[in-house]
């Protein structure tokens, strides 16, 4: 890998996403950070990865516990539409 660690961060919780990005600064990796609100912003901003001019994410913290669509539907569209685009 070169360059920045790309992570995105699922969280429905502000606070919390607000605390990863402090604890995460903190460490003083080369990590550029990505932050999504819910499941449907993170399914869309994962599948929209490849076809535009940015890669897919290095780590993905996800929150297994968000309303509409918790961490487990996330995770079980992305391997479901990526399994099928071959």
């Amino acid at each position: 890998m070169t360059g920045k660690c790309q992570v995105l961060l699922v969280d429905d919780d502000e606070n919390d996403r607000l605390l990863f990005g402090s604890a995460l600064k903190d460490t003083r990796l080369d990590v550029e950070l990505f932050e999504m609100p819910d499941g449907c912003a993170a399914i869309n901003y994962l599948l929209s990865a490849e076809p535009a001019e940015f890669s897919l994410p290095d780590v993905v913290f996800l929150d297994l516990k968000m309303p509409a669509m918790d961490g487990f539907e996330v995770l079980r569209r992305f391997v479901r539409v990526r399994n099928s685009r071959g």
